[in-house]
């Protein structure tokens, strides 16, 4: 996933960019190993500030619902300049997706989630995320998406996204569009991207 993203604070660069790749390693009927490779930098500095890599299991109970769940080694730089320092960390995650709703070429999908940050600056953590998503069985079709994030003492954020999803082949997909963030439930500024996201799942081998 490419991310340009705007944020408004004194202390960063208004202009972020994520970089992320997720492909299938392995796969069976019924489960698939996926890896995933994160980037997180600002542009106009050439700084990158967060990375993180990681596997990602999906094991389908029946259609349309999975058991989804992994971890992210994640490496963090916290402040700017004289105030840079470094942080490693792990995010540990599980829950489910499932489809919420198909008819004709049109499908809803779920996603619930709980995560566990462990070794995180500042202490662990859980948070909960809870995402709905619209799309469309079309090589070129838009996409609709909204996603809650919380904690156990309250909401974090919600993101929204909107854009075009390109089908290039029956394995390998492309979403290219916006998402805005509001992050007030935590008193953090607001966060708008410019998203372009390729995803290689390998298909399931001929019984």
């Amino acid at each position: 996933m490419l991310v340009l993203a705007v944020r408004v604070t004194a202390q960063v660069p208004s202009f972020e960019s994520w970089s992320d790749t997720t492909f299938t390693a392995w796969r069976n009927q019924r489960t698939e190993l996926n890896v995933n490779l994160q980037n997180r930098s600002y542009p106009t500095r050439f700084d990158a500030y967060r990375m993180r890599t990681g596997p990602i299991v999906e094991h389908r109970l029946r259609e349309g619902l999975s058991l989804w769940g992994g971890m992210y080694f994640q490496h963090l730089q916290t402040g700017v300049g004289s105030t840079q320092d470094f942080e490693n960390f792990t995010r540990f995650f599980g829950g489910f997706n499932y489809r919420v709703y198909r008819k004709g070429k049109m499908q809803v999908d779920g996603r619930t989630v709980a995560e566990r940050f462990v070794g995180y600056p500042g202490g662990d953590f859980p948070r909960f995320r809870q995402r709905v998503l619209v799309n469309f069985d079309r090589r070129f079709a838009p996409y609709f998406g909204n996603e809650l994030f919380a904690t156990n003492t309250g909401l974090l954020s919600n993101r929204v996204s909107a854009g075009l999803r390109s089908r290039v082949s029956p394995e390998l997909t492309m979403l290219t569009g916006v998402l805005w963030e509001s992050r007030g439930f935590h008193n953090q500024p607001d966060r708008m991207a410019l998203v372009v996201s390729v995803v290689y799942r390998k298909r399931a081998p001929a019984r």
